[in-house]
């Protein structure tokens, strides 16, 4: 959890520094992997430099893609392993590169500095092949004890909406948190 709260607040703290680990979070249908990226996405760092998709083949990787362009974070949701292990050394690039290249449609390409965070989220047990001296990749299961707890999840999200949330979170991350042990 230390590691994990560490990767947000980089984010926060040195947005032009990307942490260059990607986060896979691992769990059952309903557990709620995403609830608190969403809402680290849309309402601590904002939308436009949060971006999340579940095709990544096109929305990061095609040819003409640039939602890559200024993103701080991706929450690539439900990723599976046919569709991303074509894409694997392409995404060990993105993960740790400093710059990447973008191809506007129509436009000339250029190289811009790499900010991308990214965090994925999967129902099934070996999404992708993560050899274990693998330093890209930080995988954690997330626990099951909420699945189909309704009330919880509805006082949860409702919450989460709050922006005095959002702006304790983000002052949380800033100024609490000590990213130096992880860097």
């Amino acid at each position: 959890l230390d590691f994990l709260v560490a990767w947000l607040a980089q984010q926060v703290q040195d947005p032009a520094q990307h942490t260059t680990v990607a986060i896979l979070l691992q769990g059952l249908q309903g557990v709620g992997k995403d609830i608190i990226f969403e809402f680290f996405r849309k309402h601590v760092l904002g939308e436009r430099v949060g971006f999340k998709t579940s095709k990544p083949s096109s929305d990061i990787f095609g040819e003409h893609s640039v939602s890559l362009h200024d993103r701080v974070f991706l929450l690539v949701d439900d990723i599976n392993g046919n569709e991303i292990r074509p894409l694997m050394s392409r995404l060990k690039d993105l993960v740790t590169s400093h710059t990447m290249h973008v191809n506007p449609k129509n436009q000339p390409a250029y190289d811009v500095l790499n900010l991308a965070n990214l965090l994925f989220t999967t129902n099934t047990s070996n999404p992708i092949q993560i050899d274990p001296q693998e330093r890209r990749f930080s995988v954690f299961e997330c626990n099951s004890s909420r699945i189909d707890d309704t009330v919880y999840f509805s006082w949860l999200f409702k919450y989460l909406q709050r922006d005095d949330v959002a702006r304790a979170f983000f002052q949380y991350l800033y100024y609490r948190i000590d990213v130096s042990p992880f860097l």
